[in-house]
């Protein structure tokens, strides 16, 4: 019995002075506050965000871009020309053949892009 009370005081003394750190005061809390608040974290991201795409936007309207866009069909078809039936890698001159559409093609394109103010107003 007296080994159960002991080891129940003793328990309760190391507990209750565990508990006994040293209590911050308010500001200190507050300072913690700013520093680990989700929302501020999150409105510091969209300003973030907001000054990358001001940034995006800026190069988009004031500098000229060239854009260089092209396709190459490139599709085995069956043909049946001069009455024979041949495998062709690429038969764009093909007349009777099997396979894929040979007229489709969204074809080449070259696009020269100038902003219209070219800086005037976005200095």
């Amino acid at each position: 019995m007296i080994r159960i009370c002991f080891i129940l005081v003793f328990s309760f003394c190391i507990l209750t002075a565990g508990g006994q750190q040293m209590s911050h005061d308010l500001s200190y809390y507050a300072e913690a506050a700013r520093n680990y608040s989700p929302l501020l974290h999150d409105y510091r991201n969209q300003l973030q965000i907001e000054q990358a795409e001001l940034r995006r936007l800026k190069a988009l309207y004031t500098r000229s871009r060239l854009e260089l866009n092209g396709d190459y069909l490139f599709v085995p078809v069956l043909t049946k020309d001069g009455g024979t039936t041949s495998f062709r890698w690429n038969a764009q001159d093909a007349t009777d053949y099997y396979g894929y559409d040979l007229g489709e093609s969204s074809g080449h394109l070259l696009l020269v892009v100038l902003p219209a103010l070219m800086r005037r107003i976005y200095r």
